[in-house]
């Protein structure tokens, strides 16, 4: 049977529980339908003597009517216990006279030993079978019963389905039934979903409750007979008038569905009031959701919180869960929590988690927080599982451990939890082998691929070779064109940029400066200060129609304007000698460019490890190269270069990575005003990369990246105040402040 959506699986399973033989293994089913006789006399006799003076009968039964007889053996059964074997004699001599009744009486005696009778099957048999004779059609039933179950000797399927025909032959109401259901189901018979319909109709004709309802379930579904939800429909509707609970069921569900014309949402009320009042914790809990959302009608908030907590005492978990979130006080909603999270219920475990871990109505406890989470990210739930990755991360509670916190967060990716990829993408980033590398391209390209257009750049440049972690083992400059693409169409200047640059370097395709400028214009039109500062330097060198100092110039402010640290860079790396050493075609004269810094030239010096660090601007990439010119660079005080030194030994770009030596030149670019560096040292400190791990001088070094306007660090402060991180509490004003920074360029005074 088919359950409306909303309806939970235990309703669904009280409700055919109630449909006999439709829920039951196919070989069970018969056996199940046809009820079992009780021993006692009056589920063996089958009506009540007809009344009257008992010695009129003892009369009529002297001179032989055995009719009379069988009268009186039912009043002696009846009325006069103590006479049971005057009664059996009685019953006896009715049969022995040929009355159909008593032949199946006294038959059923024998053949299953009622009133102290010695059974004698065979015996049983041949009087049940005599009445079936005289038109008995009930004996005819009562064989294919004791042929199913064995009651006549080895049970014998063959001749129970061969008796049940006769008897439903000859009119007898639940044999016919019996008969349709098997005959729809293929029980022992060929299935015959039309010949199954026909019986059922007999049956339901006779009165029978249950053949009604499988004939109504037949024209909902078309099975035997023509689809007509308007003919189900009445027919549940008969049997829902009369109590018939099952029919009730599936005329809600009608309802829910609007099939059959039924557009009143009353008979869906109706069964889950009946249902909920009898106790079903089910129906409750779906009354009083109905009712809170308006389902019958407008919201009945009232009513439907009382229904939802009689569903919660009931001891179910979703009711539980839901009904702590209905605006109840704190310490009430974290005792529900309990109760459904102690019923197994996962997200109740993952919220309790929570509850502890903020001291949200109950004492804070990190402890058992972690125990909650542990129990729900162990069946699967993603958010535990992410905290319990961050907190292996962080060594917060847990033991730092970056393997487990791998673990977790891949765990939760799989599951498709975007923050889980990213967490995965970056740290298995570091890590030195090949493997880990192959991993990260993969949770990239499934960020990608879910349309994240930083991860469709990110792509790009991997593709490209400029990605200094994957080098150019994977160069594809099609697959990296086509990634740029994606990404430019979502808006992302950066790799607008990109397809400016792949057009002006020839990257997957002719070099052609005409194709790069609307690309560069429309990063630059974006706020991208790399668009800007390209289409400087193409009008500033290029020749003929595309040279414009005027232009060059304009475009140089526009990006210098914008503040971004990058532009001005760029800006004053366009301002130094390195920049004008470029030829007529726009390409530099590299040997001019490094002889200059040989001889100490600063910027000479910045733009050779550029060039060597990305494998651009006509040099191949060479993380070495990059790197002793970064040095030369960041010995002369540059704190830019400072930073790229620094970045080089904690990626271990060249071998294993020198986390110590890194530290000293963050700290040495940090103190020349590189925020970037003041953010990695945040970042060190946090996760006890050099020593122990040290909230407090992490937090320090944030508040100085953040100061420098640093948009990364103002970011992470809002994680900090928002999630109680790094030692300090929850602060919603800080999290507005820094959420308000973070959207402004210009500093503001500290919270």
């Amino acid at each position: 049977m088919k359950c409306f959506d909303s309806m939970a699986k235990g309703l669904c399973q009280l409700v055919a529980a109630g449909l006999m033989i439709f829920a039951l293994p196919a070989a069970a089913r018969l056996m199940d339908a046809i009820p079992s006789l009780d021993a006692s006399v009056e589920s063996a006799l089958p009506a009540p003597a007809p009344t009257g003076e008992i010695e009129q009968w003892l009369q009529r039964a002297s001179m032989g009517d055995s009719f009379a007889q069988w009268v009186v053996a039912q009043r002696l059964l009846d009325d006069e216990p103590n006479n049971r074997q005057e009664a059996l004699s009685m019953l006896k001599h009715s049969a022995d006279g040929g009355y159909s009744q008593a032949e199946l009486d006294w038959g059923r005696i024998l053949l299953y030993g009622w009133f102290e009778t010695t059974i004698d099957v065979s015996q049983g048999v041949n009087w049940i079978e005599r009445a079936e004779r005289s038109g008995k059609a009930e004996a005819a039933y009562v064989l294919a019963e004791a042929y199913w179950n064995g009651w006549a000797g080895t049970a014998d399927r063959a001749k129970s389905v061969y008796w049940l025909k006769r008897a439903a032959e000859k009119g007898w109401a639940q044999a016919r039934e019996v008969l349709g259901l098997m005959l729809r189901d293929g029980i022992e018979v060929h299935q015959d979903a039309r010949e199954a319909a026909h019986w059922l109709q007999l049956a339901a004709v006779q009165g029978r409750p249950d053949a009604k309802f499988a004939l109504a379930t037949m024209f909902s579904e078309g099975q035997g007979v023509e689809h007509d939800d308007g003919h189900a429909l009445q027919l549940y509707r008969e049997l829902a008038k009369a109590g018939y609970l099952p029919a009730e069921q599936r005329l809600a569900s009608m309802v829910a569905e609007g099939r059959g014309a039924a557009t009143d949402t009353a008979p869906l009320r109706a069964f889950l009031e009946k249902a909920a009042q009898a106790g079903y914790a089910d129906a409750a809990y779906e009354l009083g959701n109905g009712l809170l959302d308006g389902r019958f009608g407008n919201p009945e908030r009232t009513a439907g919180l009382r229904w939802l907590e009689r569903a919660a005492e009931l001891d179910h978990p979703l009711a539980q869960y839901q009904l702590a979130w209905q605006g109840l006080a704190a310490e009430k909603r974290v005792q529900w929590l309990e109760r459904a999270a102690r019923l197994g219920y996962t997200p109740a475990e993952f919220a309790l988690g929570m509850a502890y871990a903020y001291g949200d109505g109950v004492a804070a406890d990190d402890k058992t927080a972690v125990d909650w989470y542990r129990l729900a990210a162990e069946k699967g739930y993603v958010e535990a599982q992410s905290s319990l990755a961050w907190r292996y991360f962080q060594g917060v509670t847990l033991p730092q451990d970056e393997t487990l916190g791998i673990v977790w967060s891949r765990k939760a990716a799989e599951q498709g939890d975007e923050l889980s990829m990213k967490n995965l993408a970056a740290r298995l980033l570091v890590h030195p082998d090949g493997a880990s590398r192959d991993e990260t391209l993969t949770w990239m390209k499934r960020l990608a691929e879910a349309g994240h257009s930083q991860y469709q750049y990110y792509l790009g440049n991997v593709y490209s070779g400029q990605f200094p972690q994957f080098g150019t083992r994977l160069l594809n400059y099609g697959e990296a064109l086509s990634w740029w693409r994606k990404a430019a169409a979502q808006g992302n200047g950066a790799a607008e940029v990109s397809l400016g640059n792949a057009y002006m370097q020839g990257w997957g395709v002719p070099v052609d400066v005409w194709q790069a400028i609307p690309w560069y214009e429309r990063a630059a039109e974006r706020g991208d200060a790399a668009g800007d500062l390209n289409l400087a330097r193409i009008y500033e060198t290029g020749r003929g129609m595309l040279h414009d100092p005027e232009k060059a110039r304009q475009y140089r402010e526009r990006a210098t304007r914008s503040g971004n640290a990058l532009a001005k860079q760029l800006a004053a790396q366009q301002e130094n000698p390195a920049y004008r050493w470029m030829s007529a075609q726009g390409q530099y004269e590299w040997p001019r460019v490094r002889a200059e810094a040989k001889n100490g030239n600063l910027e000479a010096q910045k733009l050779l490890g550029t060039a060597y660090l990305q494998g651009n601007l006509g040099l191949p990439q060479s993380l070495p190269n990059a790197y002793h010119w970064f040095v030369r660079a960041a010995e002369q005080g540059d704190a830019d270069s400072m930073n790229n030194v620094g970045y080089t030994l904690y990626r271990g770009y060249l071998g294993k990575s020198d986390l110590a030596g890194a530290k000293s030149w963050f700290e040495k670019a940090a103190r020349g005003g590189n925020s970037n560096a003041m953010l990695s040292l945040a970042r060190m400190h946090e996760e006890g990369e050099v020593g122990k791990r040290d909230a407090k001088k992490a937090l320090g070094w944030l508040m100085k990246a953040a100061a420098a306007n640093n948009r990364q660090a103002i970011e992470r402060l809002v994680n900090v105040y928002r999630n109680g991180e790094l030692d300090q509490k929850a602060d919603p004003k800080r999290v507005a402040y820094w959420e308000a920074r973070a959207l402004s360029a210009t500093p503001k005074d500290k919270p």
